[in-house]
């Protein structure tokens, strides 16, 4: 099991989500904590983070092996996830 940190960007923006969307963001991370490397590896600018899509959620994350620590540090909620990405 790898820890589950998130930034304080993204705590900001959990407040704000419906509580369903909340519910599906703990489950995200706890499916990743399991297996961090089940998300989409980025390239280009974002190489080194990874990315895990669920309905309109998108986590942006990432991973520390050696200290066994997976870092959210972008959350994205709502139909336009995907429009300011350059995957």
């Amino acid at each position: 099991m790898y820890d589950v940190q998130l930034t304080s960007k993204v705590m900001s923006c959990l407040k704000g989500l419906p509580s369903d969307a909340r519910k599906t963001c703990a489950n995200i991370h706890r499916l990743l904590a399991e297996n961090p490397y089940r998300g989409h590896a980025l390239t280009g600018r974002f190489r080194g983070l990874r990315r895990f899509k669920v309905g309109n959620i998108r986590l942006v994350y990432k991973v520390n092996e050696a200290d066994r620590i997976l870092t959210t540090i972008m959350m994205k909620y709502g139909e336009n996830i995907g429009e300011d990405t350059n995957e």
